[in-house]
C-alpha cells in the first residue's frame, strides 16, 4: 500500500508517493493548469505509476486560494464579524495588521 500527498501550486503541483511496504520515497512535479487544477493533480499522480486502488492515505493541498488573495486577483470579498471575533482575530500575528482596514470602524 501507499500513502501519497499532491500539492497544487499557482506554477507546479508537486506529489509525494511514501510505499508502506519498503519507506521508499518518490517526488513529482509537473506544471500546474489553471483553468482546471485537477488535470495537474492527475498528471503528477499518473507519473508514479501505480493502481490508485493501493492507495491507503491521500492528502491533498493547495496554495491557489492563498496566492489568489496576496496577489490581489479573484472577486471581491468581505468579512463580517462581531466585535468580539474581531477582537480575536487581531490576537493573531499574520492578522493584527489587516483588522480595522478597508472601510472598517472599530467602536
Amino acid at each position: 500500500m501507499y500513502r501519497l500527498s499532491t500539492d497544487v501550486g499557482g506554477t507546479f503541483t508537486d506529489g509525494i508517493l511514501l510505499d508502506e511496504t519498503t519507506g521508499a520515497i518518490k517526488v513529482s512535479k509537473v506544471s500546474s493548469t489553471p483553468k482546471n487544477p485537477a488535470i495537474g493533480t492527475i498528471r503528477c499522480t499518473e507519473r508514479f505509476e501505480i493502481p490508485l486502488s493501493e492507495v491507503s492515505f491521500l492528502v491533498h493541498g493547495t496554495t491557489v486560494v492563498i496566492n489568489a488573495l496576496l496577489e490581489g486577483k479573484g472577486a471581491k470579498t468581505a468579512l463580517i464579524t462581531t466585535p468580539k471575533e474581531a477582537l480575536d482575530m487581531e490576537k493573531q500575528y499574520d492578522l493584527k495588521d489587516e483588522v480595522g482596514k478597508r472601510g472598517q470602524t472599530k467602536s
